[in-house]
């Protein structure tokens, strides 16, 4: 026992532990290496002309103003844009009407349920009048449901 009461280790557990803690790390940093070499590679040699690839040194802009020049890379950028914005705004407009429809059938789950405007006894006795629109929890996907919900 140390002075503050806290047990310490003999010494061959904690060296035990401390190799095979480097060992994890070592091993880990080999796998990210391997991993993002081919990257960084390409990276490289994305800023190299022909020439200065064959050569293995240097570095110029030629291969990029060809790109440009050669194709449309600009207005195919534009495009993927657009599309991928007008994908993210569907899938949310649809997801949030899920999500009302389904926290609106749901049974309340105590007196501080953010939907404003309808009270938990209210909506309860709309659920008792009309017993089939009562609905069943979670028929969406959670993030679909706590969304919404977080919001309000």
């Amino acid at each position: 026992m140390s002075a503050v009461g806290v047990r310490e280790l003999p010494g061959v557990a904690v060296w035990r532990r401390r190799v095979v803690r480097l060992l994890t790390y070592l091993g880990l940093a080999v796998i990210a290496i391997v991993m993002l070499y081919p990257f960084w590679s390409m990276g490289i040699a994305s800023f190299r002309s022909l020439e200065q690839y064959q050569l293995g040194h240097g570095f110029s802009l030629t291969s990029w103003r060809q790109l440009f020049h050669t194709l449309p890379v600009g207005h195919q950028l534009l495009s993927s844009t657009i599309v991928t914005v007008g994908a993210i705004a569907l899938i949310l407009a649809v997801s949030a009407t899920a999500a009302r429809d389904c926290i609106g059938r749901a049974r309340c789950a105590g007196p501080a349920w953010p939907l404003p405007g309808r009270s938990c006894r209210a909506r309860h006795r709309s659920a008792r009048a009309a017993p089939a629109r009562r609905g069943v929890r979670g028929q969406s996907p959670f993030a679909a449901a706590v969304l919404p919900r977080a919001v309000n």
